[in-house]
């Protein structure tokens, strides 16, 4: 005996699952990534990909009129928010140093939301229930008609930046999953646009609104592809081949520090800092660990200090992912050079 169950309620399952991948795929780039910035964007659309599909498929069953508009409402929003968050967050992974791209983008993300709201508050709407539950149409609305125009402008900068993080990819193998990314992205947006604007706003007809359906694609296809190379639980950046943490080898950086040691004085004299290094801001945000070594027999003012600190070192340990930062005692072998761990002094 079989179960007759309506074509709505699997349309709507079909967005609750998608709606429950979203979380999940959000929930482990989190735990997996240790870049603050990356961390924080990939939230954020991680969020409006979920808050998406969750009112979208409660708007398809629901039928109070009333609860279906605000369904749709917040899905509509969402779902437009959801370019200029990622536009941010590709952004911030190429790491672009013009503060007048940052600045663009970040407007994107205040017009966007103004103009979604704007086509909310028209109230052109209208809902048809189907054998698929509710759809919606746009009436040809002016409104729509210009949210749909900006989308579609804000589509180029996206598909440039991809093509950026395409060619930036320094091993074949990142390129080529960057390849698959940007087609599988491609085919995504477009069937996005096609049943969640195109149709609604031009045609004056419904259609199931599968944009993040689509969407879940691409961020699976990301996902998958930063798994098979043991990335995800580093930075979403091995994509794009800026380490190497995909190979499981340990990498080793020499840096060199500027003259800020030797200006300081009292107990701070000669003790290197962070921002010290060279290039730090790279150095402070890619590294697992930063160590510094300090010889205070190197800085001694005159013989009688200099004798006290002979063969004295210190390894200050700056940063630290997985672990505590401070002070490491150490002896220094000049005739080796070679520092050992420092012998406890007796009382």
């Amino acid at each position: 005996m079989f179960v007759e169950i309506s074509p709505a309620y699997l349309v709507a399952s079909l967005f609750f699952i998608t709606c429950g991948c979203y979380v999940y795929l959000t929930i482990v780039t989190l735990v997996g990534n240790a870049e603050p910035t990356v961390r924080r964007d990939y939230f954020a659309v991680g969020m409006v990909l979920v808050v998406f599909s969750l009112s979208y498929g409660l708007m398809t069953i629901t039928n109070n009129d009333t609860l279906r508009r605000v369904f749709w409402a917040v899905g509509f929003i969402s779902g437009f928010m959801f370019f200029p968050g990622w536009l941010l967050f590709l952004q911030n992974i190429l790491r672009f140093r013009f503060n007048t791209t940052r600045t663009i983008i970040k407007v994107s993300l205040f017009t966007t939301a103004f103009l979604a709201i704007l086509c909310v508050a028209s109230n052109k709407t209208v809902f048809v229930l189907t054998d698929y539950g509710y759809q919606f149409s746009y009436q040809n609305s002016p409104m729509f008609r210009i949210a749909f125009l900006y989308a579609s402008m804000l589509a180029i900068p996206l598909c440039i930046l991809q093509l950026r993080w395409w060619r930036e990819a320094e091993l074949k193998r990142f390129r080529n999953h960057a390849s698959i990314f940007m087609g599988v992205a491609v085919f995504a947006t477009v069937f996005g646009f096609f049943t969640d604007f195109f149709v609604p706003v031009f045609l004056d007809y419904t259609l199931v609104p599968l944009g993040s359906v689509s969407i879940l694609s691409a961020s699976m296809t990301t996902y998958s592809r930063m798994l098979s190379n043991k990335a995800l639980r580093i930075t979403v950046q091995n994509v794009s081949g800026y380490t190497f943490s995909s190979v499981e080898i340990p990498i080793l950086v020499l840096a060199q520090l500027n003259r800020n040691p030797e200006n300081r004085t009292g107990d701070s004299k000669g003790k290197p800092r962070l921002s010290d290094l060279r290039e730090s801001g790279s150095i402070e945000q890619d590294a697992d660990l930063v160590g510094l070594l300090m010889r205070e027999e190197y800085y001694a003012d005159n013989d009688e200090e200099k004798q006290a600190a002979a063969g004295k070192a210190t390894l200050i340990i700056a940063k630290q992912r997985n672990g505590p930062t401070g002070d490491v005692e150490l002896t220094f072998l000049k005739e080796f050079t070679r520092f050992e761990n420092r012998a406890k002094e007796q009382a």
